[in-house]
């Protein structure tokens, strides 16, 4: 859809990412369009605490950012973002994906929390052609939606200059792998290239 692709590729979005990563270059590297329906009961709309770097293992930075981009003005009965504060800097962050999951009353759950942290939960109400962006490190959910309507916002995905495909291997062993390694092209070494301007094009450099 053109209209979304004119969006994502919005180059202010990209240039104040460049700015909240301190980098020069700003590559797509995924993005969503998700639809969370209305009239549904509150758990089958809410989402749980994770990470974004949690489903991101086969990136090498931890520079990563979301543009979250509602459609409509997005409240508290909308379904919209709750960010920990601060959680990016915390010296540690859970990589449970959590996303599927949800927390009852959008209470933190306590392994999430590295010890003697009181962890500060913010709701963050946005109106339409509003953008919130997050750090890939930073630990949020999305609300339920208690309306009527559905609630529709794209997760525009960014990564910064120095990001490199790098190998992800889980717990048990095996190689975990992100839809977007099948879709670009290979490096001379075999790799998934997430420089490929086809599927991951520079949207701003300094």
């Amino acid at each position: 859809m053109r209209a979304i692709r004119d969006v994502v590729g919005y180059p202010l979005l990209a240039a104040v990412a460049g700015s909240l990563a301190s980098t020069t270059e700003i590559r797509l590297f995924h993005d969503r369009l998700i639809e969370k329906r209305g009239g549904l009961a509150p758990q089958a709309t809410a989402t749980g605490w994770h990470t974004d770097t949690a489903y991101w293992g086969n990136a090498s930075s931890t520079e990563l950012l979301t543009a979250w981009i509602p459609l409509a003005d997005c409240g508290l009965a909308e379904g919209t973002l709750a960010v920990v504060d601060g959680s990016h800097r915390w010296p540690t962050i859970s990589l449970q994906r959590r996303f599927l999951t949800p927390d009852g009353e959008g209470r933190v759950p306590l392994e999430l929390v590295p010890p003697g942290v009181n962890p500060h939960v913010r709701v963050l109400p946005v109106a339409r052609g509003q953008v919130i962006f997050h750090h890939s490190r930073v630990l949020h959910r999305s609300v339920p939606n208690l309306g009527a309507k559905a609630r529709k916002a794209l997760a525009v995905h960014l990564q910064d200059r120095t990001n490199r495909y790098r190998q992800w291997m889980q717990d048990n062993g095996r190689r975990a792998a992100h839809s977007n390694e099948l879709l670009c092209r290979s490096t001379p070494h075999g790799e998934p290239d997430f420089c490929d301007p086809a599927v991951f094009p520079i949207l701003w450099r300094a």
